[in-house]
């Protein structure tokens, strides 16, 4: 599977389970560069306490109209952190093939993320 989709799924699901504390605890301070350090990219603290990761789809080769998209325009993905209380909540965007997308949600689900929504463009 092209992009490793699934890595990505893994890494993003392994970053919210390193902001996670027990239900009893007080929420700590988030550690970012854990979630840096798990996604293998750099991320930046944004209004609001949001980390926001960029994860640019450099593997793909499109081109419209006989125009090559560049991956940082238009095939952009990305992941938002923010600690919610003892939960961590996370929201982006996926840039995916068609043949991503099952590996893709079943791994979402397979690993506990809960609410997932998927949209298509």
């Amino acid at each position: 599977m092209g992009f490793a989709a699934i890595e990505l799924v893994r890494a993003v699901v392994g970053a919210l389970l390193l902001l996670g504390v027990p239900a009893t605890a007080v929420a700590a301070q988030p550690d970012w560069k854990a979630i840096e350090r798990a996604l293998g990219k750099s991320g930046q603290l944004q209004a609001g306490d949001v980390f926001r990761v960029g994860m640019p789809r450099t593997d793909l080769s499109v081109t419209v109209k006989g125009v090559p998209v560049k991956a940082g325009f238009a095939l952009g993905s990305y992941a938002t952190f923010k600690q919610v209380g003892d939960h961590a909540m996370v929201m982006g965007d996926l840039v995916l093939l068609d043949a991503e997308v099952p590996a893709v949600m079943s791994g979402l689900f397979a690993n506990g993320l809960e609410s997932p929504r998927f949209t298509t463009t």
